[in-house]
């Protein structure tokens, strides 16, 4: 079973596009995972860019994990 923990998106303005980042915590079996899912929309909108994506046992290291991509806005 899939279970999403939490997420955070925010966009901002690129060259002729807009970049929007979701930052998502998932656990999914008994694994927990925060990925930063990147969406370009304007004139190089090829669908989604699946960035960063990291497993942990440990939902601790997970959630500092989360909250270290949501800081520095999806760039670790």
């Amino acid at each position: 079973m899939l279970e999403i923990i939490s997420q955070h998106e925010f966009t901002k303005q690129g060259n002729d596009c807009l970049i929007e980042d979701c930052i998502v915590w998932m656990k999914c079996h008994d694994k927990h995972i925060v990925m930063n899912i990147r969406r370009y929309s304007g004139w190089c909108d090829n669908g989604l860019d699946f960035r960063d994506r990291k497993e942990f046992d440990d939902p601790k290291d997970a959630y500092n994990y989360y909250l270290d991509m949501v800081d520095n806005k999806g760039v670790i």
